[in-house]
């Protein structure tokens, strides 16, 4: 056997993982996302039992309603920067719960 067995990389060098991607597309190292369409998502509603794709709804966060109020208080030109600190949340389009 050659360098330790078959397969093995030689001594003082590591073994080189290459990644297989089955499907789909490899990670993007500049964090561009890809323009090609995505899979709808189905959930079943707790509630009413509804399946099918969520309302998805985007309000301001608790985080950002605190960031909010000390900035008002503390430094009144920047306060707005809170309300930009959403929560993504998905609602039943029939019964409306979450």
């Amino acid at each position: 056997m050659l360098n330790g067995g078959a397969g093995c990389a030689p001594r003082g060098r590591r073994a080189t993982l290459i990644p297989v991607y089955q499907g789909y597309p490899p990670p993007n190292p500049y964090g561009i996302q890809p323009s090609y369409p995505q899979q709808p998502t189905y959930l079943q509603c707790r509630i009413c039992g509804y399946v099918g794709q969520p309302q998805m709804v985007e309000r301001i966060s608790v985080a950002g309603w605190i960031v909010f109020s000390i900035l008002l208080l503390v430094c009144l030109p920047l306060f707005w920067i809170g309300l930009l600190i959403k929560d993504r949340r998905s609602l039943c389009p029939r019964c409306g719960t979450g």
